[in-house]
């Protein structure tokens, strides 16, 4: 009668047989580990964190570009009728944006007489591809403004411009203006004040 192999030879034979992966045949899926059972409920619990009803997430949204036109220091706004409504808005057509550019002085000028006569022509902005925001400080009461951001409203029908508006110890009369894509949408001015108290 043959010998049976022990116990021992039995399990060194298996020991010494090669894994073997249970894939359908051609497949090229690697061979992965299961995720470790505390990383398992890790994720799963983040997941549901993540998903809960009543969580509010805030993502900022993309700005549109816009780039700022030069203004000579020289320049500044002339009080506006009712300007502590009008100090701000958006111009769509050169006519339009021509007429705003007049409507500046030269503020380092020693003879009131001559105030039109030295503000130099405005700038060749295209209008086939932009649309000019304008803001004045002087009828902000600002003494700097930084527009910040440009997006889309939330219905979007409209733009909103972000601005910070500084205040300190002087006012200036800077008439601010910058470029966007072009657009016939309304904007909106988002204003965030700073108060700057100076050293």
């Amino acid at each position: 009668m043959p010998k049976m192999p022990d116990g021992t030879a039995r399990w060194r034979a298996n020991a010494n047989r090669a894994p073997v992966d249970h894939h359908f045949h051609g497949s090229t899926v690697p061979h992965r580990s299961p995720l470790p059972y505390p990383l398992l409920i890790l994720a799963l619990l983040f997941m549901g964190c993540l998903f809960a009803p009543g969580t509010a997430w805030t993502v900022e949204k993309e700005s549109l570009s816009f780039q700022s036109v030069n203004v000579p220091p020289e320049l500044g706004l002339r009080p506006l009728p009712e300007e502590e409504v009008h100090y701000k808005g958006a111009t769509y057509t050169r006519e339009a944006f021509v007429a705003l550019w007049e409507l500046q002085e030269n503020v380092m000028s020693d003879f009131p007489r001559l105030l039109n006569w030295l503000i130099p022509d405005p700038p060749p902005l295209d209008f086939t591809r932009h649309t000019v925001l304008w803001f004045s400080n002087r009828g902000a009461g600002a003494s700097f403004v930084e527009l910040e951001r440009v997006v889309m409203s939330e219905d979007g029908d409209a733009l909103e411009a972000h601005v910070k508006v500084v205040h300190s110890d002087f006012v200036s009369k800077k008439l601010n203006l910058w470029t966007i894509p072009k657009t016939h949408r309304p904007v909106v001015f988002r204003e965030k004040k700073v108060f700057n108290e100076g050293p």
